[in-house]
């Protein structure tokens, strides 16, 4: 990995070397992909249970957390929502226990970034870690990018991850956020359902599916509605996308 690769603002004390989580109680797959990881230039910590994982995550700073889905003491899904609600930002990669797709659907919901296979090669859970690194806040907005948006009264701020509209706050996921960032952003243009996974899964967009897209959006719509009655301000445009409508009520 060429440490350019890696923002600024992951780099302790001049070296490029993110704080990598590992996260799950399976000695001979905690080991290959720990050994698998350890070769790269990361700073690799392992922990076996969820719950105690959750503590370590914030303690360390972690810049990114790998996760089995069946972690003991805390689950993926639940780690992820806890994380989230907790207003950890460091992206989430979940090892699946199976190949359920509503299982895997949940951890993408509850906050996670990725959710993949356990048996996913080595390399394609690098390529997976490097473009999270690579696209992984600064508390803040990647390089070029405003660190806040305004759609009509709809505002959201990149650094505190936070959305309101007027002056009413709105809790979002981080899926939801992304989502809101980019429609906001495009407020009035249609926005395709490949920009909406690669902006929730920051660059990786085959580990998110349209199905995904429509549920994190209809999520948006419903907690919009519920602030201002306006349920055609996120509108659906039949095989093309979704558009933001920022026009006053």
């Amino acid at each position: 990995m060429n440490p350019l690769d890696i923002p600024a603002h992951l780099r302790d004390a001049g070296e490029a070397r993110p704080r990598v989580l590992v996260v799950g109680d399976d000695a001979r797959r905690a080991r290959r992909v720990g050994d698998y990881l350890s070769r790269q230039p990361l700073a690799l910590v392992r922990q076996e249970r969820g719950d105690a994982a959750l503590g370590r995550a914030g303690a360390m700073e972690a810049s990114l957390v790998v996760i089995e889905s069946d972690a003991p003491g805390l689950a993926a899904t639940e780690f992820c929502r806890r994380l989230r609600a907790g207003g950890g930002t460091a992206p989430v990669v979940v090892l699946a226990a199976t190949d359920d797709e509503v299982e895997q659907v949940l951890c993408l919901e509850l906050g996670a970034d990725a959710c993949l296979p356990r048996d996913v090669p080595e390399r394609l859970l690098w390529a997976q870690v490097r473009a999270l690194l690579r696209r992984a806040p600064a508390g803040g907005a990647a390089e070029g990018e405003p660190g806040s948006v305004r759609a009509g009264d709809l505002v959201l701020e990149r650094r505190a991850l936070a959305a309101r509209a007027g002056d009413r706050r709105i809790e979002l996921t981080p899926h939801e956020f992304d989502c809101a960032w980019l429609l906001a952003r495009e407020a009035g243009a249609i926005v395709s359902r490949a920009r909406l996974r690669e902006a929730m899964c920051r660059g990786a967009p085959d580990a998110i599916r349209d199905r995904t897209v429509d549920a994190c959006i209809s999520r948006l719509r419903r907690k919009l509605v519920q602030l201002d009655g306006r349920p055609r301000r996120i509108r659906s445009i039949h095989g093309r996308g979704y558009l933001l409508d920022a026009s006053p009520a």
